[in-house]
This record gives C-alpha cells, sequence and structure tokens, in this order.
C-alpha cells in the first residue's frame, strides 16, 4: 500500500468549500491530517476546514448519535483548535441519552441504537481517558 499516494490524492481532491460531497470524508480527513507530523499550510486548513464543517454537521438534528461519536473522536487529533467541536459533541451527547441508556437522535431506526450507542459510549471511554470528560 502506498500511503503517501493516497495523502496525495485526498490534498488534490480538497476545494474552495473542502472535499466534494459527504461530511464523512471531512471527519476522516480531519483526523488523517491532524495526526500528521509537521503539517504544511494545506494540512492546516483541511483540519482548520473540516473543524468548521464537521462542527456544524454535529449540531444537525438529522445527524445520528454515531455520527456525532465519530466526529468527537476524529476532533482529539486536531489539538486546541477542537475544543469547540468536542464541547458541543459532549453537549449533544449528554442531552441525548434516551432513558433507557441508548443513543438514537435522528432516524429512530432500533437496530441503529446498538451501534449508535458503541460508538458514543467508545468515545466517551477514550474522552475520559484523554482527560476530556
Amino acid at each position: 500500500m502506498d500511503f503517501a499516494a493516497a495523502l496525495t490524492f485526498l490534498r488534490t481532491a480538497w476545494g474552495d468549500k473542502g472535499f466534494p460531497m459527504y461530511p464523512h470524508t471531512h471527519w476522516m480527513a480531519l483526523y488523517l491530517f491532524s495526526a500528521l507530523p509537521g503539517r504544511g499550510a494545506l494540512e492546516q486548513r483541511i483540519v482548520q476546514q473540516s473543524l468548521e464543517i464537521v462542527r456544524d454537521y454535529a449540531l444537525q438534528e438529522r445527524t445520528n448519535a454515531g455520527e456525532v461519536g465519530e466526529i468527537g473522536y476524529a476532533s482529539f487529533k486536531a489539538g486546541p483548535v477542537a475544543r469547540e467541536v468536542l464541547s458541543q459533541v459532549l453537549q449533544r451527547i449528554i442531552a441525548g441519552q434516551a432513558e433507557e441508556g441508548y443513543w438514537d437522535f435522528a432516524d429512530g431506526d432500533v437496530q441503529d441504537r446498538v451501534v449508535n450507542t458503541t460508538k458514543i459510549v467508545s468515545f466517551l471511554k477514550i474522552a475520559r481517558e484523554g482527560g476530556t470528560v
């Protein structure tokens, strides 16, 4: 596998408004480029703009719980610039837990509750270990 070629492809896919189409690409790229040592100006721009895109996406009612957990996890590596995103993610998670213990605040799909709750609990465990929660 040529990891450098994959990162080069992602860099060339970045446009004025970010990556085409999917917010998922932004939080995955946020995670990847935040972890790169010696980031250049383009990588820093990708991290900063991706944070803005995922912050707005995490606050939308239609965004499911699993996605919110994934956004929180991706934001950890972004350092101090991600504090606002992490704060909003945590607020949404705290407010969104059902009485029965699961998280499902978008589509109401009963089958998604298990995977969404697993993603949220995994994020919260990592957040607790990292001193965020």
